[in-house]
């Protein structure tokens, strides 16, 4: 089994090129609507979180799997509360699963992620 990128940029190399460039926009984009949150590496993918004199909690992970692409909420109540902005995708608890960015509603992903954050003490 091969081992799982350690760092962002070597989760990025690990990519095939073809799904790398539209990855790294979803990657900029999160970023973007999250600019307090600090990237690192959590369960093997890239993870966004916020950082106090308290801690860190998780705000949500991304992902690039074989034939979609993944944005992981941590506060699984706050997708529960938008789900219908996004019925039209393979939803799970937690986690909101796309072909390509452009069928991601972006202003209810930019709303649910600044709430899961928000939400976090």
């Amino acid at each position: 089994m091969p081992e799982k990128p350690a760092t962002v940029p070597a989760y990025l190399a690990s990519l095939p090129q073809e799904r790398r460039a539209e990855f790294e926009v979803l990657r900029e984009w999160v970023r973007g609507v999250l600019p307090d949150a600090v990237e690192t590496m959590g369960y093997g993918m890239p993870t966004y979180e916020k950082r106090s004199h308290e801690g860190s909690e998780r705000i949500c992970a991304i992902a690039c799997q074989k034939r979609y692409l993944a944005l992981y909420l941590c506060e699984s109540d706050a997708l529960e509360r938008h789900r219908p902005a996004f019925a039209h995708l393979n939803l799970g608890k937690g986690c909101i699963r796309f072909a390509r960015l452009r069928d991601l509603p972006r202003a209810a992903a930019r709303k649910l992620l600044r709430e899961a954050a928000r939400a976090l003490h």
